[in-house]
């Protein structure tokens, strides 16, 4: 006969190997043929990192359309090796955020260059912002409102030599934004639209035959490519906010017919680039309005001239009347009229400065087209 305690034990061991039978069936036994967990990409992973990043949203849409450039969607070993998104070369002031990363690449003259590099995405994106708060860049901050802005900016200060570099990286910010809409659902305001139901017509002047002005040397700057740089940055700014500006590079036509071209549009911009005497002293920046000038061309060429000898450090020489045939044609027929002159070209013989001399012209000349037209 069993007594209490025989009783009470067998109890405890009933209950101690339900406990283990309840336990195995709670436990899943597991597969035959694991299923690896997903592979994400360098690419993947920085993009997810840009987006969760406390960035403003105009700087996530730049790096991102930069990293589309410059590493061909994470393709590029650079990117690959180094997590560097946005070809940025080593300097000293990176201590601390990067270490220097000796890269052969054929974008450089001599095959090679020491670059930046990070130890992982979020590295890369403290070293970006790191990168812009050097002393080139100083004011970057204040072009946040418009990400073709802020693109037009960084590029006039000399972030690549390719001329063409923002007007590229402009063209990758659709693609940006989808991507980083697809990871976190950040919301990325639309643009401000300040050009909103306006038309502009912008004439980079002379043509590819008769290239106006030119600069010195052996291979000196020509004026018709840099009104054409211009022209590009300053019609991306305007479409990108909202307006329409067609540039019409006029190679056939007469300068009558370029002028008469401005009908229907609410502003009309010829580009143009100065020349004097050579003597190696810039003369500073100058824009033109027809003598049947209309108050709203002056008021705008005053404030163009101002605004460009500024960020070039020019002397600005104001505005002035003269009857240049594009825009004594174009005011006959449109409210707004200018021609500017951004700087005498032929005081320079190196195509790098006055690629960035335009540029920066050009950044100005969209700041004041943008409070203007506000």
């Amino acid at each position: 006969m069993s007594t209490l305690s025989d009783i009470v034990g067998e109890l405890d061991t009933l209950v101690g190997l339900l406990k283990i039978f309840v336990a195995q069936e709670a436990e899943p036994p597991p597969p035959s043929n694991p299923v690896p967990p997903p592979v994400t990409s360098h690419w993947e992973m920085f993009i997810k990192a840009v987006a969760l990043s406390d960035m403003h949203n105009t700087l996530k849409l730049v790096l991102v359309a930069q990293a589309i450039q410059e590493t061909g969607r994470g393709k590029s070993d650079l990117f690959k090796t180094a997590w560097n998104p946005a070809g940025m070369k080593w300097r000293e002031e990176m201590k601390g955020f990067a270490v220097p990363f000796n890269y052969r690449t054929g974008s450089e003259p001599s095959g090679s260059a020491v670059f930046c590099a990070f130890a992982g995405p979020g590295e890369a994106i403290a070293g970006y912002l790191r990168f812009l708060g050097r002393s080139p860049y100083a004011g970057w901050s204040s072009k946040l409102a418009s990400p073709t802005r802020l693109i037009n900016f960084i590029a006039s200060c000399g972030w690549a030599a390719d001329p063409d570099y923002a007007e590229s990286v402009v063209g990758h910010l659709q693609e940006a934004e989808q991507l980083l809409f697809s990871v976190g659902g950040i919301d990325i305001p639309s643009s401000d639209r300040k050009f909103d139901g306006l038309h502009f017509l912008i004439d980079p002047g002379h043509s590819a035959s008769a290239t106006g002005a030119r600069g010195k040397g052996p291979t000196p700057p020509l004026e018709y490519a840099m009104n054409l740089i211009q022209a590009k940055h300053i019609a991306n700014f305007i479409n990108e906010n909202g307006g329409e500006a067609e540039i019409y590079d006029p190679n056939p036509d007469s300068l009558k017919s370029v002028g008469r071209k401005a009908e229907g549009k609410h502003a009309f911009i010829s580009l143009h680039h100065n020349a004097a005497n050579a003597d190696g002293r810039d003369e500073g920046t100058e824009v033109f309005v027809a003598s049947d000038h209309s108050d709203k061309s002056m008021a705008l060429a005053r404030k163009l001239s101002s605004s460009i000898a500024l960020a070039l450090g020019a002397r600005n020489r104001g505005a002035k009347t003269m009857d240049y045939t594009v825009i004594f044609e174009a005011q006959k027929v449109c409210p707004i009229a200018v021609l500017v002159e951004s700087y005498f070209i032929d005081d320079y013989d190196s195509i790098a400065v006055t690629t960035k001399r335009s540029m920066a012209a050009a950044v100005a000349i969209c700041e004041t087209l943008e409070e203007f037209f506000a």
